[in-house]
Protein backbone atom coordinates (compact mmCIF):
# COMPACT_ATOMS: atom_id res chain seq x y z
CA UNK A 1 0.00 0.00 0.00
CA UNK A 2 1.28 3.44 -0.87
CA UNK A 3 2.27 5.82 1.89
CA UNK A 4 0.85 9.32 2.43
CA UNK A 5 2.82 11.75 0.47
CA UNK A 6 4.98 14.07 2.53
CA UNK A 7 3.72 16.88 1.83
CA UNK A 8 3.67 20.43 4.44
CA UNK A 9 0.34 20.93 5.49
CA UNK A 10 0.42 24.15 4.01
CA UNK A 11 1.00 23.90 0.30
CA UNK A 12 -2.59 22.88 -0.38
CA UNK A 13 -4.10 21.28 -2.85
CA UNK A 14 -2.18 21.72 -5.69
CA UNK A 15 1.10 20.87 -3.70
CA UNK A 16 -0.99 17.50 -2.82
CA UNK A 17 -1.75 16.74 -6.09
CA UNK A 18 1.90 17.39 -7.28
CA UNK A 19 3.49 15.12 -4.21
CA UNK A 20 1.27 12.19 -5.69
CA UNK A 21 2.37 12.40 -9.03
CA UNK A 22 5.51 12.67 -8.20
CA UNK A 23 5.12 10.14 -5.94
CA UNK A 24 3.67 8.18 -8.43
CA UNK A 25 6.66 8.80 -11.09
CA UNK A 26 9.29 7.51 -8.34
CA UNK A 27 7.89 4.42 -7.00
CA UNK A 28 8.85 1.63 -8.64
CA UNK A 29 6.51 -0.57 -6.83
CA UNK A 30 3.53 -1.87 -9.49
CA UNK A 31 0.91 -1.81 -6.24
CA UNK A 32 2.01 1.88 -5.16
CA UNK A 33 1.51 3.61 -8.50
CA UNK A 34 -1.96 1.61 -8.89
CA UNK A 35 -3.19 3.32 -5.40
CA UNK A 36 -1.32 6.54 -6.61
CA UNK A 37 -3.15 6.47 -9.87
CA UNK A 38 -6.82 5.39 -7.51
CA UNK A 39 -6.23 8.52 -6.10
CA UNK A 40 -5.61 10.71 -8.52
CA UNK A 41 -8.65 9.82 -10.08
CA UNK A 42 -11.21 10.30 -7.17
CA UNK A 43 -9.90 13.84 -7.20
CA UNK A 44 -10.77 14.15 -10.41
CA UNK A 45 -14.65 13.58 -9.21
CA UNK A 46 -14.42 16.84 -7.19
CA UNK A 47 -15.35 20.29 -9.71
CA UNK A 48 -12.90 22.13 -7.38
CA UNK A 49 -9.71 19.65 -8.13
CA UNK A 50 -10.36 20.65 -12.37
CA UNK A 51 -8.30 23.61 -12.38
CA UNK A 52 -5.26 21.98 -10.31
CA UNK A 53 -5.59 19.04 -12.60
CA UNK A 54 -5.59 20.73 -15.51
CA UNK A 55 -2.37 22.96 -13.92
CA UNK A 56 -0.77 19.53 -13.56
CA UNK A 57 -1.25 18.31 -16.72
CA UNK A 58 -0.27 14.47 -15.88
CA UNK A 59 -3.10 13.13 -15.81
CA UNK A 60 -2.81 11.38 -19.29
CA UNK A 61 0.29 10.71 -18.76
CA UNK A 62 0.26 8.92 -15.52
CA UNK A 63 -1.96 5.93 -16.62
CA UNK A 64 -0.32 5.51 -19.85
CA UNK A 65 2.86 4.87 -17.70
CA UNK A 66 1.47 1.91 -15.88
CA UNK A 67 1.89 0.18 -19.00
CA UNK A 68 -0.14 -3.55 -18.58
CA UNK A 69 -1.54 -4.39 -15.19
CA UNK A 70 -3.23 -6.85 -13.65
CA UNK A 71 -5.34 -4.79 -11.43
CA UNK A 72 -8.79 -2.79 -12.71
CA UNK A 73 -8.23 -0.30 -10.89
CA UNK A 74 -6.42 1.97 -13.46
CA UNK A 75 -9.15 1.10 -16.07
CA UNK A 76 -12.27 2.06 -13.24
CA UNK A 77 -10.49 5.13 -12.43
CA UNK A 78 -9.78 6.42 -16.17
CA UNK A 79 -13.34 5.62 -16.91
CA UNK A 80 -14.95 7.44 -13.91
CA UNK A 81 -13.18 10.29 -13.70
CA UNK A 82 -12.91 10.66 -17.42
CA UNK A 83 -16.17 12.11 -17.96
CA UNK A 84 -15.84 14.58 -15.07
CA UNK A 85 -12.36 15.53 -15.42
CA UNK A 86 -13.50 18.21 -18.12
CA UNK A 87 -17.09 19.33 -18.28
CA UNK A 88 -16.02 22.54 -19.32
CA UNK A 89 -14.58 23.75 -23.21
CA UNK A 90 -11.26 25.12 -22.00
CA UNK A 91 -8.29 26.76 -24.36
CA UNK A 92 -5.97 23.87 -23.48
CA UNK A 93 -7.60 20.24 -23.43
CA UNK A 94 -7.53 18.21 -20.39
CA UNK A 95 -7.95 14.28 -20.99
CA UNK A 96 -7.94 12.07 -18.37
CA UNK A 97 -6.94 8.52 -20.69
CA UNK A 98 -9.50 5.87 -21.74
CA UNK A 99 -9.64 3.12 -20.20
CA UNK A 100 -8.11 1.13 -22.95
CA UNK A 101 -4.93 3.41 -22.26
CA UNK A 102 -4.63 0.84 -18.89
CA UNK A 103 -4.73 -2.38 -20.86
Amino acid sequence: MAQKPKVDPHVGRLGYLQALVTEFQETESQDAKEQVLANLANFAYDPNNYQYLRQLQEASATCAQTGPTRSTSCRQGASRSSSTACPVPTRRPCYLPSPRSCT
